[in-house]
């Protein structure tokens, strides 16, 4: 006698196979988004440094000064236009409701600045006026990105450290 189809456990066989196999591809794409979203960081404060040595030829100093309107500070941070869109391309990235932050900073004498950055709280990744740009280590301290969360690790993106 001819046997025309599949038995039931052939069945069950392919399909627990095919389950395997998406569970594993789609863990794979999660890993690679979440690559590249770390590569999209990096990108956006490569340009972000090239911008600043921009702002800072043109006006001596991250901080222009006070806004006579608003009574705002402008500076490289905030109220000058200079990272907006930066700013929000980094803002888009970054998972606030899972310890991400970014921040950037300029002390009181306006000659240097740390922007730094975190999409999940792991890597943070920052660029400073001394020329650093890649992950940060509290254990450097030659260098402005020192791994501190300078504003407190939320969503404010302009802060004067304490």
């Amino acid at each position: 006698m001819k046997k025309n189809g599949f038995t039931l456990i052939e069945l069950l066989v392919v399909i627990a196979i095919i389950g395997i196999l998406a569970t594993i591809v789609l863990a794979s794409l999660n890993t690679a988004r979440n690559r590249s979203k770390d590569a999209k960081i990096k990108e956006e404060l490569h340009q972000v440094r090239s911008e600043a040595g921009i702002y800072y030829e043109r006006y001596s100093s991250y901080i222009q000064g006070i806004d006579p309107v608003t009574g705002e500070d402008i500076s490289l941070c905030e109220n000058s236009g200079a990272l907006d869109n930066f700013r929000d391309s980094i803002m888009a990235i970054v998972d606030l409701n899972n310890n991400g932050f970014a921040d950037c900073a300029i002390p009181d004498n306006g000659e240097s600045y740390a922007i730094e950055v975190s999409r999940n709280g792991d890597t943070i990744w920052c660029v400073d006026s001394t020329g650093f740009a890649g992950p940060t280590s509290t254990a450097n301290t030659d260098r402005i990105c020192d791994g501190s969360n300078y504003c407190g690790g939320n969503d404010i993106w302009a802060c004067v450290p304490e």
